[in-house]
C-alpha cells in the first residue's frame, strides 16, 4: 500500500475513534464504548506513525507533504 493511503486509513480510524467518544460522553453510554473509542484512535495514530514512512530513507512523511506529491520531501525517492 501506499502512504496516501496508510494516512486515510488511519485519520479515519483516529476521527471514528473521536466520534465514538464524543458519542458516548454525550449518550451516557457504558464504559466499553468510551473504551473502544480510545483505543480506536490510539490505533490510528500508532498506525500514522508507524506506516507511515519513506520506504528508502525510513523517515516520516508528514501527511501534508505525502498527500501532495509522490516524493519524498527528505530523499525525492517515490512513496508507491
Amino acid at each position: 500500500m501506499n502512504c496516501k493511503i496508510w494516512y486515510l486509513l488511519s485519520w479515519g480510524m483516529m476521527l471514528l475513534g473521536c466520534a465514538l467518544l464524543i458519542a458516548s460522553y454525550y449518550a451516557l453510554l457504558n464504559w466499553g464504548i468510551k473504551a473502544a473509542g480510545l483505543a480506536l484512535f490510539l490505533a490510528g495514530a500508532v498506525l500514522n506513525s508507524a506506516k507511515c514512512r519513506c520506504p528508502a530513507c525510513r523517515q516520516r512523511v508528514s501527511s501534508w507533504a505525502a498527500l501532495r506529491s509522490n516524493q519524498c520531501p527528505h530523499c525525492g525517492s517515490s512513496l508507491n
